[in-house]
């Protein structure tokens, strides 16, 4: 079993930093070889000030200790939550291969990160709703009871909710989502859980759009809102914005629909975003609101120039308000 000193050295090393200069005002030279060693248990705050020198923290390794490549696990398994916030599924294989390699993703937890990404592919490139559906609750049966809380298997009832919603089976789909919701519901506070709880709470508002309940779209929305404000994460603010005033939209509030649609414009403006645009201006009444009778000729025309796709005059990508399809999220 690994050790915190183990990391301490292979950081360090990777470093090209000197015992001497990491040890520096924080603690002797032999409490740090000792450390190393695994002969001394560090206290926290001298944990605490090696993470500043070292400018990495080395709190986040201590669920990896029990792996044979815990530097390797954790920036792997980062990586894994990164791409599946940005949607980039090339790179998640990519590394995906990379971590399949690993004798750690053979075992427990971490194999089932590995199954997630796989049954990823099959759902947001292939395509294949029915087979994801049957190799996730395949997979779900035979996770241990000690995992079934872990965010890989909130992904698992997240997709299965997304594969339902191909099927208009929404009795299912809301099943799954409440599930991974529930298994969410005490993890607000962990950042790294923020890309599955935001995914979470907009396919809720997605099924809500489905069933015509505007109210709960809005109590989820103002929810993500909030707690990117507290969090400082804003992924997919353009999504919860636009979300919103759909909800709104249907409701026939006009003030407020507005205000949150040009919220989500001035988002893609300010940062390119061609995938969650592409959606958006395909999803619900986004052509009804993207016209002058709602916001600025100025804006419709800055939009219009940043996205060439999106088309007020033609509405090739026009969806019905009612016509709502699952989104890769």
């Amino acid at each position: 079993m690994n050790h915190i000193g183990n990391i301490i050295h292979k950081l360090r090393l990777n470093q090209g930093m000197s015992r001497k200069k990491l040890c520096e005002n924080i603690c002797s030279d032999k409490y740090l070889y000792m450390v190393e060693k695994g002969l001394r248990s560090p206290s926290t705050e001298i944990v605490r000030l090696l993470s500043i020198r070292l400018g990495d923290n080395l709190f986040e390794y201590y669920e990896f200790l029990d792996c044979d490549e815990p530097i390797q696990v954790k920036k792997l398994v980062n990586k894994f939550t990164m791409y599946r916030a940005i949607a980039d599924f090339n790179k998640l294989e990519e590394a995906n291969d990379r971590a399949a390699k690993l004798p750690d993703f053979k075992k427990a937890p971490w194999k089932y990160e590995i199954k997630v990404n796989n049954i990823a592919h099959s759902v947001f490139v292939d395509h294949k709703y029915e087979v994801a559906i049957e190799k996730i609750n395949k997979l779900i049966d035979k996770i241990e009871p000690r995992y079934r809380e872990e965010g890989f298997t909130a992904n698992l009832y997240i997709m299965l909710s997304t594969c339902y919603q191909f099927y208009h089976n929404i009795e299912k789909s809301k099943e799954a989502i409440l599930k991974a919701n529930e298994i969410l519901n005490n993890k607000t506070m962990l950042l790294r859980y923020s890309h599955i709880i935001i995914s979470v709470k907009l396919n809720i508002m997605t099924l809500a759009h489905i069933s015509g309940e505007n109210d709960l779209a809005i109590e989820h929305g103002l929810w993500i809102n909030h707690y990117q404000l507290e969090t400082n994460t804003y992924e997919r603010a353009n999504f919860t914005y636009y979300y919103l005033a759909y909800a709104y939209y249907k409701k026939e509030m006009k003030t407020e629909a507005v205000e949150w649609f040009e919220k989500c414009l001035y988002e893609l403006l300010i940062q390119y975003s061609p995938v969650p645009a592409y959606y958006i201006s395909t999803y619900g009444p986004f052509y009804e609101l993207f016209s002058r009778d709602y916001i600025s000729e100025e804006l419709i025309n800055k939009i219009k120039k940043q996205y060439s796709f999106i088309d007020n005059d033609t509405k090739q990508n026009l969806l019905k308000a009612s016509e709502v399809k699952a989104l890769d999220l």
